[in-house]
């Protein structure tokens, strides 16, 4: 396992300094593995071992037909900066919708402000659980793989990001879920979908651990 790294403190910040391959562990594990949760008529599936075996955890969530594939990836090097070098890049490409991107070069172009925002608000979620003195570049990548118009893939990536790291041996004091809230006629309603929030009053995202609250995000429309 190697030995800590400048900074950094206790046996949770270990790390291998080789892989074979650059494959970690869970990538061995053969088969598709999934589990699954209902959410009223829906059902929310989260799987791995089929995708991106060559990163270090890889989680495909799926909620109706909309997916989203997270992986994560961390060095084995310790960075010689003095904080977390966490990078989060969540893209929503247009062949997720299955159509061709409609600019001159018929490529996807830059960030849009949305899609920077949610990878802040997913940096935000998983960023306080990393332990102390963990200085090594990691990345959360989320690529949406499918999306229906009904079911917001946001929340999606964010339970992703928690599913791949959980599956990692990248330290981490996960895991974490999230929601969506909305208010409806009066009422709280759960992960409400893309028609159901055009009319709602509330729009809040509740990231959580098992003991503690990550954070909340909170946008009120009048």
């Amino acid at each position: 396992w190697g030995s800590l790294g400048p900074g950094l403190k206790g046996a949770g910040c270990l790390r291998r300094p080789q892989r074979g391959l650059t494959q970690s562990r869970w990538s061995f594990a053969g088969d598709r593995k999934a589990v699954s949760v209902d959410l009223g008529s829906r059902q929310l599936e989260i799987s791995s071992g089929k995708l991106a075996r060559f990163a270090d955890g890889c989680a495909v969530v799926q909620l109706g037909d909309t997916a989203v594939m997270v992986t994560a990836v961390s060095k084995t090097k310790p960075s010689p900066s003095q904080f977390m070098p966490l990078v989060v890049d969540y893209r929503q490409k247009a062949a997720a919708a299955g159509r061709i991107p409609t600019n001159y070069l018929r490529r996807e172009l830059a960030s849009t402000d949305k899609e920077i925002l949610t990878s802040r608000v997913i940096d935000r979620s998983i960023r306080p659980l990393f332990p102390a003195g963990y200085y090594y570049d990691t990345q959360i990548l989320c690529n949406l793989l499918a999306v229906d118009g009904i079911n917001d893939p946001e929340v999606l990536a964010i339970n992703g990001a928690s599913a791949a790291l959980a599956l990692s041996d990248i330290p981490w004091n996960g895991p974490i879920g999230a929601v969506r809230v909305g208010m409806i006629d009066g009422e709280v309603v759960i992960n409400p979908t893309r028609k159901e929030m055009s009319s709602s009053t509330l729009d809040l995202v509740v990231t959580g651990a098992p003991r503690s609250q990550v954070g909340k995000w909170l946008k009120l429309f009048s």
